[in-house]
């Protein structure tokens, strides 16, 4: 926009020199005239006023990037013609007033024509419209003002003789106001446009009628169809119709515009969804049709949302739906309307032969293909109207599928023996002479079936049977060539099964025993009558039969032994497996032990066993030694009627073996191995021959022979002569036969009362222990110190703290381990473990004691005990402080070209007996910091590797260490200094200083001597990289520069590089000429590192030439003579 004053104006320098860009072609110009010329954008903020006035405003004004037009009163704008002025982005202040109104008129009133309306276009307020006001303003001769989507402020406007309405707006806009006016307008109102106000709007124009022309303004979304389903109906149809839209409630009434079409409004509409059932007469008009809808939110009009055509023959349903391959040739039913005489069916559109049967079906004859596909059925009809044209009805599809057949069941169980029946259906009825089938049996052990099946014809299907033949599983197919064949699988399982409990017996000649027989099912309602049978009555006999009582399972019979021998007990009953039972019948019998032992000189009692019970009158038993010097035994033992045992004396003689018989009439007898031999019994392995047991505890011990048992094993009776003073359990061991021991079984002694008394090991007719036993005071626990000091987070040293047990003052080390319970008055301070155990034969155990919180000095009292002991008189005393984190390896002294420095924290404890030994109780993360860095991040932080790794904030003190994880500082990036700090909670810091000093070259030596001609010695001289005095591995290889003051005499290398990782790198001297006392100096220097600061003085002096294995004494006869020479370089 270019806006300029008149001459008048205090610009008027500005005004003319814009003037006189006007004339070379600019848009933007100032006339010299009292007029203002203004097009293009108003960018920036503009002020009209009465000294540039009349302001004439060509083309598309518009008010844009947020700029502000302001129009003082009194000032005339004219509109040339088509001009528009647009407020995009921005805003006007019009403000004029009663006595000064502003006025937008068209130009010809300035060029003296006649104004007429439409002159010029439209003051436009759009959506970027703020803060605008427009005051006493009279618009003329144009189409009128627009709003949209803004809300300005118009008062007191005079709008007249505009083409247009005097105001237009948006369904956005909000504009008000007070006092305005309108007339000779096309519309003298604020004109609305028909549709939907979908946010809040404000009308609030004054003094001029807001006018809807036509249409409708909805407050929110207005009613509207959005779909209509079907949308296309045939002349005669009557279908009910799907239409979806919104605000559809409250539907009461539906109507076309065409003549011939009904509608009526189905019941269930919704806001969104309705029915209606519409009616198309046979006469109506072809073509689209407007309908029109009432519902709650006002009427809907919907054109041309239906379509009319002329009417068709329908095809609805095909009978049967489906074909299968192998069919033939089939008839199939055709349903539908419009079917005529004349009407023929298409399958794939060829004729196929037709039947009519009436207006509404007919019958066709499809050949059924040989493969799998989909038929495509259609009716054809003269065309009535049009003859010689035939009518297309709409397709259906016909499959053609696979003749599947089926089978029920699918899954079967069927008992061993048992029948069941399957039947088998086709998908369609059997043609003539019907369909034979093929059945086959995978297993047929398990399960038989008819070779062929028949389904007669006009069925579908039939049955057959299957029987079960033994255990397993077998799959049945049946098939037929043209068919899909169809599997069940049979699972044939056991019958329910009798069993006879016990299922082996053992009696003796003339018992009678229970026997009872079990079904796996109960009875049914009559019970279940089993038979039952003996392989051999003359041993053992039973009822015939036994019926199980109807819901029973078990019935029980008396079996009655008659002779030695075996005999087979069976059950039977139809349909159940046979129970079986063994029998034994043996004859009565004595018993004796497999064997005794006994020493010469003792004698022991022997038990002789009858299998059943003395008859009455008592049983004589005769006994005899197969040799009486070594064991003797009584003659005779009398047992008394019912009574099956008795004991009798067996005496050792001397040392040797012997076999005892017993004999009784009517018995089997019995036969025992007898061993004479001297056998000790001892306590301990080794043996003991004294015990010490502190009052309130025990001891074990194992019971020992000095032999291997005999046969039938030993009985070792255990007793304490006092046992107030003492007491052993158990009161028996029993030590197997060959054994030596009772193996796990152990003698435990307890002292019960200070004082003394002995223990007996003993067994009949062996030489018995007879042990000591000393019982001294009750036990007592006692810890190693009276106080510990430990770091919160941490736990004392592993050999720091123990517990131990004594009595009578001295250490006390029993032979059985002992776990001891520990606890802590305050574990939210201090914790111990819940049980320690000290070992077998040792008297002490070491503990951990940890720093949960500091104790702030209240100790936390930690105590122990264990059954039968005293708990420690002075108990520990356990005290928490703060532990102090150490660096360990941190370089204080480091230069910008040093490696990433490695270090760790450790922790010490003050006060604590190992104060640099305690560990982490658990994982404890240490924080690290860098502070009072100068200058500011001269080094980036901490890092988890030597190179690459990742940036770390934290580093771990691992549980049961004393030293963290290894960590490393980062490169430092200039001289300067830093400190680097490790600090966790509950713990004391540390913080340590390190300089950052700028690195240095320095040379191995001041001074090198070489020989005219020659090099130094490979590893004579070497330059390497220091900081601080020190040399150091830079993390990168280094390039230096190396110079001579004089190099025709004295040469180096131009560079050389100290490789990265190392500190130094040698280079070779060479001598070019002498030097003559006159040193030449050699230097280095390299990228961001100071010279050395003690130069390396070089002196070329005269090599010394010196032979080699030259022969000083030689003959005429000698060899040639080989010899080297050599070099060597004084000084």
């Amino acid at each position: 926009m270019g806006a300029c004053h008149n001459e008048n104006s205090a610009r008027r320098a500005s005004g003319f020199w814009q003037g006189a860009q006007a004339l070379i072609g600019l848009s933007l110009c100032c006339s010299v005239l009292a007029q203002t010329s203004v097009s293009g954008a108003i960018a920036v903020n503009t002020h009209w006023d009465a000294s540039g006035a009349p302001y004439i405003v060509s083309g598309d004004v518009v008010v844009q990037n947020g700029a502000e037009l302001s129009i003082e009163p009194g000032v005339t704008v004219y509109m040339a013609s088509d001009s528009n002025l647009r407020v995009q982005a921005g805003s006007i202040q019009a403000s004029g007033s009663a006595s000064k109104p502003i006025r937008v008129l068209s130009e010809k009133a300035r060029l003296g024509q006649n104004p007429a309306a439409g002159d010029w276009k439209q003051w436009v307020f759009g959506g970027g419209t703020v803060n605008t006001r427009l005051e006493h303003v009279e618009f003329a001769h144009g189409h009128g003002l627009a709003v949209n989507g803004s809300a300005p402020v118009f008062n007191y406007l005079n709008i007249h003789d505009h083409s247009g309405a005097a105001i237009s707006v948006d369904l956005a806009a909000s504009p008000s106001g007070v006092g305005n006016r309108a007339s000779g307008n096309a519309v003298n109102g604020v004109a609305v446009p028909a549709g939907d106000i979908s946010g809040n709007v404000k009308w609030g124009i004054r003094g001029i009628p807001y006018v809807v022309s036509s249409g409708t303004v909805s407050v929110g979304a207005s009613p509207a169809v959005t779909s209509f389903t079907p949308d296309t109906l045939q002349q005669g149809d009557t279908v009910t119709v799907t239409i979806v839209g919104r605000r559809l409630n409250g539907l009461s009434a539906a109507r076309f515009e065409q003549a011939g079409l009904t509608a009526q409004v189905l019941a269930g509409a919704t806001d969104t969804q309705a029915k209606l059932q519409i009616t198309t007469e046979p006469s109506v008009a072809e073509g689209n049709a407007t309908l029109r809808l009432l519902v709650d939110a006002g009427d809907i009009r919907v054109p041309d949302i239906l379509k009319v055509t002329r009417a068709q023959p329908v095809l609805s349903a095909l009978e049967p739906a489906t074909l299968y391959l192998g069919q033939g040739v089939v008839d199939v039913l055709l349903s539908g309307r419009g079917i005529v005489s004349q009407s023929v069916a298409l399958i794939n559109g060829v004729a196929v032969p037709t039947a009519y049967l009436s207006p509404t079906e007919l019958r066709a004859s499809v050949t059924v293909p040989g493969s799998v596909a989909n038929l495509s059925v259609r009716l054809q009809t003269p065309d009535p109207l049009d003859p010689g044209k035939t009518l297309a009805s709409n397709e259906l599809v016909l499959p053609v599928m696979p003749a599947q057949l089926q089978v029920a069941p699918s899954v079967v169980s069927v008992g061993k023996g048992g029948v069941k029946t399957f039947t088998v259906t086709l998908p369609y009825v059997a043609p003539a002479g019907g369909i034979s089938l093929n059945l086959v049996s995978s297993v047929p052990t398990v399960a038989t079936v008819p070779a062929s099946l028949l389904i007669p014809e006009g069925q579908r299907s039939a049955s057959f049977q299957l029987e079960a033949q033994d255990l397993g599983v077998s799959t049945l197919t049946i098939s037929k060539l043209g068919f899909v064949s169809v599997q069940a699988q049979v699972t044939v399982t056991p019958p329910p099964t009798l069993t006879l409990a016990p299922s082996k017996m053992t009696l003796g000649v003339g018992r009678t025993a229970d026997l009872t027989i079990q079904s796996s099912i109960p009875a049914g309602g009559t019970g279940l009558s089993v038979a039952l049978g003996s392989s051999d009555p003359s041993i053992a006999t039973l009822p015939a039969s036994v019926v199980i009582p109807a819901g029973a399972s078990a019935a029980t019979v008396s079996l009655s032994t008659v002779a030695t021998g075996t005999v087979t007990i069976t059950a039977q009953a139809a349909d159940f497996v046979n129970g079986s039972a063994s029998v034994t019948v043996r004859p009565i019998s004595l018993n004796m032990p497999s064997g005794v032992l006994v020493a010469p000189g003792l004698a022991r009692s022997v038990p002789i066993t009858l299998s059943d019970p003395a008859p009455d009158g008592g049983l004589e038993i005769q006994l005899g030694s197969s040799a009486e010097g070594v064991a003797s035994v009584p003659a005779r033992l009398a047992v008394a009627a019912g009574q099956s045992s008795i004991n009798f004396p067996l005496a050792g003689i001397a040392a040797g073996t012997a076999s005892v018989t017993a004999t009784a009439s009517g018995y089997q007898q019995a036969t025992m191995p007898v061993t004479v031999e001297a056998v000790t019994v001892s306590v301990g392995n080794p043996a003991v021959n004294q015990i010490s047991v502190a009052e309130g505890t025990a001891q074990s011990y194992s019971i020992n022979l000095s032999r291997p048992a005999p046969v039938g094993g030993v009985t070792i009776d255990l007793a304490t002569a006092d046992s107030g003073k003492a007491t052993v359990t158990p009161a028996s061991v029993t030590i197997a036969e060959g054994q030596t021991s009772a193996g796990v079984v152990l003698a435990n002694v307890a002292g019960v009362a200070k004082g003394a008394t002995v223990l007996s090991a003993s067994a009949a007719g062996l030489n018995a222990a007879s042990v000591p036993v000393t019982i001294t005071d009750k036990p007592e626990l006692v810890f190693s110190r009276n106080t510990v000091t430990v770091g919160k987070g941490l736990q004392t040293y592993v050999n720091e703290v123990w517990l131990g047990r004594r009595t009578g003052g001295s250490n006390y080390s029993p032979n059985q381990a002992q776990t001891v319970n520990l606890v802590s008055s305050d574990p939210a301070r201090v914790s111990v473990p819940a049980t320690v155990t000290i070992p077998a034969g040792s008297y002490y155990v070491y503990f951990y004691v940890t720093g949960v919180d500091l104790t702030d000095g209240t100790p936390v009292t930690i105590d122990a005990s264990a059954e039968g002991y005293s708990a420690p008189a002075t108990k520990l005393s356990a005290s928490v402080v703060a532990p102090v984190f150490n660096f360990n390896s941190l370089e204080t002294q480091r230069s910008p070209a040093s490696a990433r420095d490695d270090f760790q924290v450790y922790v010490t404890v003050p006060g604590a007996s190992y104060s640099s030994s305690q560990t982490a109780a658990a994982d404890l993360p240490i924080n690290l910091g860098i502070v009072e860095a100068s200058p500011a991040g001269i080094v980036d932080g901490f890092y988890s590797a030597q190179t690459d790794g990742v940036s770390v904030s934290q580093v771990i003190l691992r549980k049961d260490n004393t030293y963290s994880d290894m960590v490393y500082v980062g490169i430092p990036t200039a001289a300067g200094s830093y400190k680097v700090q490790a600090s966790a909670a509950g713990g004391v810091g540390v913080s340590t200083a390190v300089t950052v000093s700028a690195p240095q070259l320095r040379f191995s030596r001041s001074a090198a001597t070489v020989g005219k001609g020659l090099n130094t010695y490979r590893y004579e001289v070497y330059v390497e990289r220091v900081a601080n005095g020190q040399s150091f591995a830079g993390v990168e290889a280094l390039t230096v520069n190396l110079s001579s003051s004089d190099a025709a005499k004295a040469s180096v290398p131009a560079t050389v590089i100290i490789p990265a990782g190392s500190s130094y790198v040698y280079f070779p001297v060479t001598g070019v000429d002498m030097t003559d006392g006159a040193l030449v100096t050699i230097d280095a220097s390299a990228e961001g590192y100071s010279a050395p600061a003690t130069k390396l003085s070089a002196n070329v002096v005269a090599p010394v030439f010196n032979f080699n294995s030259l022969d000083t004494q030689r003959s005429p006869a000698s060899i040639r003579d080989n010899f080297q020479l050599y070099v060597t370089v004084p000084g």
